[in-house]
């Protein structure tokens, strides 16, 4: 099977039990254009029957799908259990890894910023990083939010190197971090020549949140709280991958099968979990379905969180192709996806159906789930009102 690449690999170190030797495992956040394998057909009824028969044809642990048309309610389907070789089923309310997802809530932040006077679109990295980051190349000097979020820096897609390799897995500020990254990456050779080449780069979005961190003198996290997560009512919303909500519930855990034939569980805490936390701008968020529906609605709505014209800005390519801010452009609609070759999520977003969809599982087996995931997704955006009885009605809308 031919594989496309279009997203980049980010590099995580996995210390044995023991300590010691370090092993390299490439952890990956990927977005290619369209599904790696042609998935199966989508049931024409999405129900939880048939979201576990989905599921079970990879083996994966869990399985999750959920729309929203805009007057009718949340309605979810779950299936699985949240960790493997558990009996602990998951639900609607459980969070999931967005991956790659993040971009656009990185692009959304952006745009606040720019509505509140803080930053400007056209700031670049010359002006804004220069005292953290003093040698960069001229090709980058110039390149600005624009370039960054619609992957037209002129950037690599893959900047790993040994230093790279030791950036902490977790970090509370990793506002230095994210600056090491940026030195790093603005000290390679081009892509391809900025604005007219796109190179989906990881490091583009880590550069643009470092720029927002030293405009606004605070954490992305910090700032994706404020501006984001708590005026959308986000309240599942995390960095890094789900562990235990406010309340102490169970989250479904991430597997993957870098080093066994099988899937292996890898929860938080014992190992690799996530990408490190300087990267997480550009893939390393997670939320329950509904709150990553309400996300959505506002980008499908073009809801008064953002004016208009800032979300037909973020809408709209600046540069020509199909990758807007975070966005790919797909038959009209918003698409994206995610993984940390430990979860797979893909959202849409129709503005002409007035839906926004969301589907995803806890099992990083990229080229096997992909078809099952997009095929529970585009089943849940063909649901009407009468498919209310075969799922769970989370919530009415309003």
């Amino acid at each position: 099977m031919t594989r496309r690449r279009v997203g980049a690999g980010i590099a995580a170190v996995a210390v044995t039990a023991c300590g010691a030797p370090l092993v390299q495992q490439q952890v990956t956040n990927q977005a290619p254009r369209r599904p790696v394998a042609p998935p199966p057909a989508p049931p024409a009824q999405l129900t939880e029957l048939e979201l576990t028969r989905l599921r079970e044809i990879t083996g994966s642990p869990a399985l999750a799908a959920a729309v929203q048309a805009e007057s009718g309610p949340v309605i979810g389907w779950v299936s699985g259990v949240r960790r493997r070789g558990a009996d602990d089923p998951v639900t609607i309310a459980d969070q999931w890894h967005l991956g790659s997802i993040t971009k656009s809530m990185t692009a959304t932040l952006v745009a606040r910023c720019v509505e509140a006077g803080l930053i400007d679109w056209l700031d670049t990295i010359e002006n804004v990083l220069g005292e953290f980051v003093p040698e960069v190349r001229e090709e980058y000097r110039g390149a600005n939010f624009l370039h960054l979020l619609s992957h037209r820096a002129g950037l690599q897609t893959d900047v790993m190197d040994v230093g790279m390799l030791g950036l902490p897995l977790r970090e509370e500020d990793a506002r230095e971090s994210r600056r090491v990254v940026a030195r790093y990456a603005l000290r390679q050779e081009p892509a391809g020549p900025r604005e007219t080449a796109f190179e989906y780069s990881q490091s583009g979005y880590v550069i643009a949140a470092a720029m927002l961190e030293a405009k606004l003198g605070a954490p992305w996290e910090e700032l994706m709280r404020a501006h984001v997560f708590t005026p959308l009512g986000m309240q599942s919303a995390g960095f890094g991958p789900p562990g235990l909500s406010e309340q102490g519930a169970p989250q479904p855990v991430g597997h993957a099968s870098w080093f066994t034939q099988s899937i292996t569980p890898h929860p938080p805490g014992e190992g690799i979990a996530d990408i490190p936390s300087a990267w997480a701008p550009a893939g390393s968020t997670h939320a329950s379905l509904p709150d990553l529906i309400a996300y959505l609605n506002a980008h499908r709505d073009k809801a008064d969180f953002l004016k208009r014209e800032t979300w037909d800005l973020m809408h709209t390519p600046p540069f020509g192709g199909d990758y807007a801010l975070g966005w790919y452009l797909r038959n009209g609609g918003l698409w994206h996806n995610g993984t940390n070759s430990m979860w797979y999520a893909e959202v849409l977003v129709d503005p002409v159906a007035k839906k926004s969809a969301a589907a995803a599982c806890n099992d990083g087996r990229m080229e096997t789930v992909t078809p099952i995931v997009h095929a529970a997704l585009m089943s849940a955006v063909r649901q009407d009102e009468m498919s209310v009885e075969h799922a769970r009605v989370v919530q009415t809308a309003g």
